[in-house]
């Protein structure tokens, strides 16, 4: 199994309320991705940050998300991503 952190900055924050409803309208889009065994969203106190962790049964598997879940950011000041 793989796991990947994913962070990003969000251009204003948001409250906990709000993030709610952000996660519970994308959480379809990832329903049925080959070899996604779970999604956690997650989200700062102060809402500045959010980010997903994602369970994958494979590195195979967390490599085929476009872009690429594993390795390098495609973007260090806004995203990170981390393989554990």
């Amino acid at each position: 199994m793989i796991t990947t952190i994913v962070e990003f900055r969000l251009p204003t924050p948001m409250s906990a309320e709000q993030a709610r409803e952000v996660f519970l309208n994308t959480a379809p889009k990832y329903r049925g991705m080959a070899g996604l065994i779970r999604k956690y969203y997650w989200v700062a106190p102060d809402g500045a940050t959010a980010g997903g962790i994602y369970l994958w049964n494979s590195r195979a598997d967390a490599d085929a998300v476009s872009p690429p879940m594993t390795g390098r950011p495609s973007s260090p000041k806004n995203t990170a991503a981390r393989r554990h």
